[in-house]
Formats: C-alpha cells, sequence, structure tokens
C-alpha cells in the first residue's frame, strides 16, 4: 500500500486506529510524506513503531500536490505484485480488502477501484459488507470524458505502473489513469459500486465546481463538454445510491 500525507495532524488518530485492524492485509506499506510542517510526519511515526512492514519516507521540499510523493513511492516497492494507493485521509473497509487478497484478484491484470463515500458525519462502516457483483467497467472511451476511477483505494497491478508517473499538476488522478489505458492493451478498470471509499472531500470533477469545469475543458473539445457533464450526473447518482445501501446497512447492524 502507498499512502500519501501532507500536513495531516487532524486525521493521525484515525488513519492509526484504521491501521491497527488493516496492516495485515498488507505485505508491504510505504507512507511518503510532502514535508510537512506541522509536526503530523513525527507523530505519525511514533504511533506506528510498533507495527512492522511499514517504511516512511518524508521528502525534503514540499511539491505542492500528491503527484511527486507516489511517484517515489512507487519505486520503493518490492516483493509486491500489486500496489493500493491510499491518501491519508481516507478509509477502505476490511471486507474490500479481504477482496483485494482474493488469489484471482492478486493476479489480475485489471484495475479494482471503489466508489467515493463522503464523511461529511464522520461515520463510516468499517465492517461494510459489499456485494462484489455490482460492478461498472470504465471503458477507455468513457475515461476520455470522465474520472470514474477513484485513485484513493484503487488496487493496481506495480507492472503496469513502474514506468508510468503522475503528472504534477491538477486533474492527475485522471491523466494518470488516461496514460495507463493508452499503454496496455487488455487492461480493464473495473469499478466496484458497492465499496465505499471515505474520503473527507466531495466528490470530485462536480460540475459546481468553477476550476474543475475549467481544467477539465483544457483537455477536451468544447462539443465533448456536454458528455462531462452527463458522465458526472451518472457518477453521482452511483455515489448516492451507495450512500442509501450504506446506510439501510447501518440501520440494520
Amino acid at each position: 500500500m502507498l499512502v500519501t500525507s501532507y500536513n495531516s495532524r487532524e486525521f493521525v488518530d484515525r488513519f492509526v486506529d484504521w491501521m491497527g485492524a488493516c496492516h495485515k492485509y498488507f505485505d508491504e506499506i510505504i507512507i511518503v510524506d510532502d514535508c510537512s510542517t506541522d509536526g503530523s510526519c513525527m507523530e505519525l511515526l511514533g504511533k506506528l513503531s510498533d507495527l512492522d512492514n511499514i517504511e516512511h519516507i518524508s521528502l525534503s521540499k514540499n511539491s505542492g500536490r500528491p503527484s511527486v510523493p507516489r511517484n517515489v513511492g512507487i519505486k520503493h516497492f518490492r516483493g509486491v505484485s500489486r500496489v493500493v494507493f491510499l491518501d491519508i485521509d481516507d478509509l477502505l473497509t476490511t471486507d474490500y480488502l479481504s477482496y483485494l487478497n482474493k488469489e484471482e484478484i492478486m493476479v489480475s491484470k485489471n484495475v479494482y477501484s471503489g466508489t467515493k463515500f463522503e464523511l461529511r458525519d464522520e461515520v463510516f462502516p468499517r465492517d461494510y459488507l459489499s456485494d462484489f457483483t455490482r460492478v461498472m467497467v470504465v471503458t477507455p472511451k468513457i475515461l476520455h470524458f470522465k474520472n470514474f476511477i477513484t485513485l484513493s483505494g484503487s488496487s493496481v497491478p506495480l507492472s503496469i505502473i513502474e514506468d508510468l508517473e503522475f503528472r504534477n499538476q491538477p486533474l492527475e488522478d485522471w491523466l494518470f489513469w488516461r496514460a495507463l489505458v493508452s499503454k496496455n492493451e487488455g487492461i480493464s478498470l473495473i469499478k466496484l459500486l458497492d465499496v465505499p471509499v471515505g474520503y473527507d472531500v466531495g466528490p470530485s470533477l462536480s460540475p459546481s465546481k468553477a476550476k474543475q469545469i475549467k481544467r477539465v475543458s483544457s483537455n477536451l473539445h468544447f462539443l465533448e463538454i456536454p458528455c462531462f457533464f452527463l458522465l458526472t450526473l451518472k457518477l453521482r447518482f452511483v455515489e448516492m445510491c451507495l450512500r442509501f445501501r450504506v446506510k439501510k446497512f447501518l440501520r440494520t447492524t
């Protein structure tokens, strides 16, 4: 697992609590700190000192975006076949992690990703039981218009990303996936519709975000913008359906 962190002191305790229950699912855990100035790096190191299989890297200069920490972290994996990306303020369920450890998934060349679940109320069902038959294959055509693949929580074969790099610019996740599919024929991007990935921010590339629209527009022909909006609405519907299922699960447990 590759974890990126910057000035994340408010999330340290929650992450450490989650890591205590979930580190067993990973053979290697690499945490890359982007030159934090709030003391979170040392605090995190101290609270994780009892756990093995963790390597911590601290950059000497802040890069401004998670791209550089990700690029650095990817180069440090030695004995794994797949990498799970995670930002320190995000969370994954144990059921999803168990799924990713299945032999057929470990040997698969496909990319697996969950669905954003906004943590506005700080409630995240770590024990949520997903229906892994609820899937969507994100085709290169769909990906051209819209980033349906959530980077945080995604499971990716190391062999197909070793020679790729994240661009240190806005929309780096979307541009990374587009580069990945253009260089790797036969790779499927599988979005698991019933797998919540806990985020502390709202869904990305929302039509209400003027800056995002401008950034997306620079990567699309103006005639393609309507497709972007339609796919954004579809993604919002997927996320709303997942929230409904999670709320139902919480009421029955």
